[in-house]
Formats: C-alpha cells, sequence, structure tokens
C-alpha cells in the first residue's frame, strides 16, 4: 500500500505526518507562479487569486501522483491532502484485489446537485442517500469532492484518469471537483470513509474561517 500526501511546502501539517506510514511526500508552493495549464481552469469570477493558486497546484500535484504510478507501476496508491487523518486500521483491512480498476473515493465531501435539475431527468429522484457498507457506486444525485482519499488501484487505473482529464477542455467546474465528478469512467465510494478531513486544520476553515461541520463530509 503506498500512501502519499500532497503538502504545502513549508508545513506545520507535516508534522503529523511525518511519524506515519507515509509512502512519501509531495511538496508544492502556494504561490508558484509557473503552474502550467491555467488557461484550463475554472472558478468563480471572484476567487481570490490565492484560492485559484492553492487548487491549482493540489490538481498539478494530482497530475505528478497519476504520472509516477505509470511510470514506477505502483499498486495501490491512496492519495490524500495534507488536512486528511487515515483510519489505519480499516485501511489495512481491505482486500485491495476485490476492488474494482477505476476511481475509489475513500473519502470526500458530498456536495448534491439542485433537485429541481434532478427533476428535470427523472420527477421521483430524491437527495436523501444511504449508503451501504463497503463499496457504492457513484450515481447523478451526488458528486465527491476533495482529495481527502482517492484509490488508484494500479497504473491502468493512474492512465483511464489521466486520458479523462486531457479530454477535457476545462480542469475545473468547481472548487475541489478537481474535474474527476465529470469523468467518462465509473466512480466509488468508500463507506464509512476510510479518510476524513481534520476539520481544524482544513485550508477552507483556515481562509474562510468556516466551520466545516456542514459541509457534508460522508
Amino acid at each position: 500500500m503506498n500512501v502519499v500526501v500532497l503538502c504545502p511546502k513549508p508545513s506545520l501539517r507535516w508534522k503529523y505526518w511525518k511519524n506515519q506510514p507515509v509512502h512519501r511526500e509531495y511538496g508544492y508552493w502556494f504561490l508558484d507562479e509557473n503552474i502550467p495549464n491555467q488557461d484550463k481552469f475554472r472558478f468563480r469570477h471572484n476567487a481570490k487569486k490565492k484560492t485559484r493558486q492553492v487548487c491549482m497546484a493540489i490538481f498539478q500535484g494530482l497530475i505528478k501522483v497519476l504520472e509516477d504510478i505509470v511510470e514506477r507501476d505502483y499498486d495501490n496508491t491512496l492519495f490524500v491532502q495534507d488536512d486528511a487523518i487515515i483510519d489505519w486500521d480499516r485501511l489495512n483491512q481491505i482486500d485491495f484485489k476485490s476492488l474494482p480498476e477505476t476511481l475509489i473515493y475513500f473519502g470526500g465531501g458530498i456536495a448534491y446537485p439542485m433537485l429541481k435539475d434532478l427533476h428535470k431527468k427523472d420527477p421521483s429522484i430524491r437527495t436523501v442517500i444511504k449508503f451501504k457498507k463497503g463499496l457504492n457506486k457513484i450515481d447523478e444525485t451526488y458528486r465527491v469532492l476533495g482529495c481527502w482519499g482517492l484509490f488508484i488501484k494500479n497504473k491502468e487505473v493512474a492512465n483511464k484518469i489521466l486520458d479523462n482529464i486531457e479530454r477535457n477542455g476545462k480542469y475545473l467546474s468547481t472548487i475541489d471537483d478537481m474535474a474527476l465528478s465529470k469523468m467518462n469512467i465509473d466512480k466509488y465510494l468508500y463507506y464509512p470513509p476510510i479518510s476524513t478531513v481534520r476539520t481544524n486544520l482544513t485550508s477552507m476553515n483556515a481562509h474562510n474561517n468556516k466551520n466545516l461541520d456542514s459541509y457534508n463530509h460522508y
């Protein structure tokens, strides 16, 4: 099992991870002016410069991890941001061989579309979701945001994601979406989550002074 942490550099949060069984750290600078393909990112018109750069840096970190998985032929990689917390005992109990070869969320934030938009397709759709234990296939009634637990089974999965990203004309439709919800591949979430956000450390909490208890982390 390879656990990769995307950590801003320099970062006090690394003190938490340095004694954890992580595979390696990917460092990045928040205010890197040399982030490639900046014209491919979409943000709300009032998004602040630092918010834009943070999101672009995290996304580029994900790209580097995926490319590394392909190049080095890694199996069973869990990609998390540095404000995540992992249930190591439950992680070690998972039978990775039985998991499908596609994108699986071991943690994240649940985002629901507008009910009125769903009813245009099917008036019977409801946004009350009951997850079963284990794998749940993600459908159109919700999406999972953030990088608090992206599981990449092997290089074939990493290539699928990279190919979908490359075909997407724009990388980000909303903050933390990472364009992943729009991919033309099956996506799953694992319930209960293996990796969750530490709300006292999350960048949204720090930047906007908001309480993430209302952010629907599953």
